[in-house]
């Protein structure tokens, strides 16, 4: 039968193996656990430095990683842009038809067609001032009034009549034409011929029938009545 412990001093029941009673705090003469020797360091040689033992490095610390998140696709502009050249497109074209399609006005047209009959008048009435004695002078008057009347018969045919002058347009434009066509024959027959006499032989055979010329200067004529251009000379 195991024997039980009690305090020398106060007689308290003690587990086995107290050293102190936790009653009185008396010693109870139990003695303390055999300390374990640590073992002796080896003896350092003359001249060397002992050499800590190694450290188990510190591990590093790493800032945090922000979460990853998938990136945002962007929109797409392509709509946008073809929208865009549409409308650009489609203003170029209402601008275009205003400034080289629109009709005149009535107001604009005889305006402009005025202006052609008094070019008209004005390069023909120079020739007739310069009527040359020579073919070399006959070649360079000539030539100049055949030009001015075929840029006044242009300026005519590039018109945008109003409706109400779109019939007697056509008209005028082609008697422009007819004046511009016979003042070509006369440059020609210039440029063909050696001396005045010849030129006008040149003018007979070459002009013709004029009455394709006559017509078209009775039509101009009446246009210069109608606008109030001053035409004296035509051909």
């Amino acid at each position: 039968m195991r024997e039980m412990a009690f305090c020398a001093n106060c007689g308290k029941q003690l587990p086995d193996g107290s050293a102190f009673c936790d009653g009185c705090g008396a010693s109870q003469g139990v003695a303390a656990p055999p300390v374990q020797p640590q073992p002796a360091m080896p003896p350092q040689q003359p001249g060397t430095q002992q050499v800590p033992p190694p450290q188990q490095p510190m591990p590093m610390a790493y800032p945090p990683q922000a979460a990853y998140s998938a990136p945002v696709p962007r929109k797409s502009r392509g709509p946008l842009i073809a929208v865009v050249a549409v409308a650009l497109v489609a203003l170029l074209a209402v601008g275009g038809w205003w400034f080289f399609m629109r009709p005149m006005s009535e107001d604009e047209y005889k305006s402009a067609v005025k202006s052609a009959l008094e070019d008209l008048d004005k390069a023909a009435g120079e020739m007739e001032a310069n009527e040359p004695d020579d073919i070399e002078t006959a070649r360079e008057v000539i030539g100049k009034t055949e030009s001015d009347v075929s840029r006044a018969a242009k300026k005519v045919k590039g018109l945008r009549p109003p409706s109400s002058y779109k019939d007697s347009h056509k008209e005028l434009s082609d008697a422009f034409s007819a004046m511009a066509e016979a003042y070509a024959t006369f440059a020609n027959a210039a440029n063909d011929a050696g001396d005045m006499e010849e030129l006008f032989t040149l003018l007979e055979d070459r002009l013709g029938d004029t009455t394709r010329f006559d017509d078209a200067s009775e039509v101009i004529l009446a246009a210069a009545d109608e606008f109030g251009a001053e035409v004296d000379y035509i051909y």
